[in-house]
């Protein structure tokens, strides 16, 4: 925790950097950071998740250049495994962190980054996600249709369209798995050592995912009324959070072994 000493916003650096995961909180920050773009009238280009592009042969060196040399402040959520990747082994996040103000994101409840994904994914299928006043009957419903109809194993992914392994419907369920959470732990642990060897300030989305005032401290210089934050942190009205119950037990003796899941749940 840095507290006070960090500002999320720097009008002499070239933008803000999101470093960190899928699913752990990353839209929420971005979201807030951008409405407080917006109040402060700072002129901003948001390029939302930076995917680069494998397929058309143009050099990763030359895409990010291009992507990261606006004149506008520039906002940019770093989350795709492969483009940390890309940026930490050709040693350019020295520099990033002296152009931009980099913030680590992470968050602590590993098996919900890993689960909420497919559990999110089926409440779309059912037609719900988009749907305006879900009601609690309507949800409990999707609750127990869950637990009577478990979500398959292929359901857990890593979320990003490089995850090639997981197309690969050669393998059987349990190589599946257990080589996702030898990547997903990977993916991890490469965050953690940048985050550790740039000195990089870090933010728990569980700090403010219920709680957005928590994030005012971070918007202190630039003098802004931040009653917009109220409205970042609208959540799916789930009737339960223990996205586990909705796997197939052979999934959830693996999450213990792998220790994401201990023996009191």
């Amino acid at each position: 925790y840095w507290g006070l000493q960090m500002n999320l916003i720097d009008k002499n650096k070239k933008g803000t950097i999101i470093l960190s995961h899928y699913r752990s909180g990353g839209t929420q920050l971005k979201t807030t950071i951008e409405k407080a773009l917006i109040t402060s009238n700072i002129d901003f280009i948001d390029l939302n998740e930076i995917n680069l592009n494998v397929e058309i042969g143009t050099s990763f060196d030359k895409q990010l250049n291009e992507l990261l040399t606006s004149d506008r402040y520039t906002l940019v959520l770093l989350n795709n495994p492969l483009t940390i990747n890309y940026i930490y082994t050709k040693q350019m996040f020295k520099q990033l962190s002296e152009d931009f103000v980099i913030v680590g994101l992470k968050r602590k409840d590993k098996l919900k980054t890993l689960l909420s994904m497919g559990v999110w994914e089926e409440l779309i299928h059912q037609g719900l996600f988009h749907k305006e006043n879900i009601t609690e009957s309507e949800m409990v419903e999707f609750h127990n249709n869950l637990l009577e109809n478990k979500l398959p194993y292929h359901t857990i992914h890593l979320g990003w369209e490089n995850d090639i392994f997981s197309t690969d419907k050669n393998v059987s369920p349990r190589f599946y798995l257990n080589y996702l959470l030898k990547i997903y732990f990977d993916e991890c642990r490469l965050l953690d050592n940048t985050i550790s060897e740039f000195n990089i300030p870090t933010i728990y989305y569980e700090d403010y995912e219920y709680n957005t005032s928590y994030l005012k401290q971070f918007f202190s210089n630039l003098k802004i009324d931040t009653d917009f934050m109220s409205k970042t942190n609208l959540k799916i009205p789930y009737h339960s959070r223990k996205f586990e119950q909705y796997y197939e037990p052979f999934i959830v003796d693996i999450l213990k072994d792998w220790g994401l899941i201990d023996d009191e749940h």
